[in-house]
């Protein structure tokens, strides 16, 4: 017997009275989109700052939400070994970070002649550099 409040339908509650795999409340029709990933722009066999081949971590070189689906999307990560990974993310050692970006935004110029980089990361490295 079902429990019937006033503003549900009498067969809420009941199971027996759902076809069998159907949901109560049904998702939307929806799919999430994933990420297009790019053939990686760097040598994936050694770190790309001290050249180690030990305890290799992806690092997208431009961070934060939206630029790491674009790094992903266009191949600009590279892998670090732990030591190296850990001093540029918790250190915040700048200068590499910058040297980074900087050779990132190099190897995307020169791989995708025919897209803009400031239009897409809406930043441009090259005039940072000293």
């Amino acid at each position: 017997m079902c429990f019937r409040w006033w503003f549900l339908p009498h067969n809420f509650h009941c199971r027996t009275n759902t076809k069998k795999g159907a949901k109560m409340f049904p998702k939307g029709n929806y799919k999430k989109q994933r990420v297009k990933k790019g053939q990686c722009l760097y040598d994936n066999k050694n770190c790309f700052l001290c050249f180690g081949e030990n305890n290799l971590e992806r690092h997208h070189i431009f961070g934060n939400t939206a630029n790491r689906k674009l790094s992903e999307r266009y191949g600009l990560y590279t892998y670090l070994c732990m030591t190296c990974h850990d001093n540029i993310t918790l250190n915040r050692n700048m200068e590499t970070v910058l040297k980074l970006k900087v050779d990132g935004q190099k190897r995307f110029n020169f791989a995708y002649p025919d897209k803009d980089f400031e239009k897409i990361f809406k930043v441009n490295y090259l005039d940072r550099s000293d």
